[in-house]
């Protein structure tokens, strides 16, 4: 089995026909994926070559499927949003921190002026 550690995928769905098309091809060297074939086995026999993607390249073809429309079945929402959504919640814990930072502030030089 030959081994490609840096594989680009780009996944495009077929206008007509309701799949998608998915492309590979190994960054290196610029062997390409040209097909997966079906073995038939026996029941509880061993299957001895699985496809086999090591965590950046599934990564990548995860992706690729999300950039061409493909969703997950079940969840609601992705790493992305969630991601983004955490990123807004620390700007307005800033804003609300000098906020109130500012406030106080001002209430210390009122007293100030006041005595």
């Amino acid at each position: 089995m030959s081994e490609h550690a840096d594989i680009e995928f780009r996944v495009e769905r077929s206008a007509f026909r309701r799949k998608y098309e998915i492309f590979g091809r190994d960054r290196e060297t610029g062997a390409l994926i040209t097909n997966i074939t079906f073995q038939q086995v026996e029941v509880g026999e061993y299957l001895t070559t699985p496809i086999t993607l090591g965590e950046t390249n599934a990564q990548l073809l995860m992706d690729e499927l999300w950039r061409a429309g493909l969703r997950p079945t079940e969840g609601t929402g992705s790493a992305g949003a969630l991601a983004a959504t955490q990123h807004h919640l620390e700007d307005m814990r800033k804003i609300a921190l000098d906020f109130v930072s500012q406030a106080n502030m001002d209430n210390a030089v009122r007293r100030a002026k006041a005595k």
